[in-house]
């Protein structure tokens, strides 16, 4: 995918996403989060330095390395939040406020 297929896929997920009832919905919440964050990701280090990872793993570690720990540290509690979500069987309007939370430094630094 190239950047502009990456914004227009998070933009496309987080319409999704709106229409999910919490905490119902949680499991999807989440995973729909993580997407939405991926694509992000990928956009925010295509505009910064013209390429990004073709698959999803290693993303944290390459922001890392390109000086962007709160981005990285965003996307790993969205992928705990997932873990919890979906092998605990746990979930409330909290866990989708953090989903919100982090999900919003990654969308603040991908269009910043």
């Amino acid at each position: 995918m190239n950047q502009t297929e990456h914004l227009q896929a998070a933009q496309e997920l987080q319409a999704t996403r709106s229409r999910l009832i919490v905490p119902d919905d949680i499991r999807t919440y989440v995973e729909v989060t993580l997407g939405i964050a991926q694509h992000y990701i990928s956009y925010g280090l295509d505009r910064r330095y013209g390429s990004h990872p073709d698959r999803h793993a290693g993303m944290a570690r390459i922001l890392r390395e390109r000086g962007h720990p709160e981005v990285a540290d965003a996307l790993v509690e969205i992928e705990h939040l997932l873990l919890g979500r979906w092998y605990g069987r746990q979930g409330n309007g909290e866990t989708a406020r953090r989903c919100d939370q982090f999900l919003e430094v990654i969308e603040t630094w991908a269009l910043g």
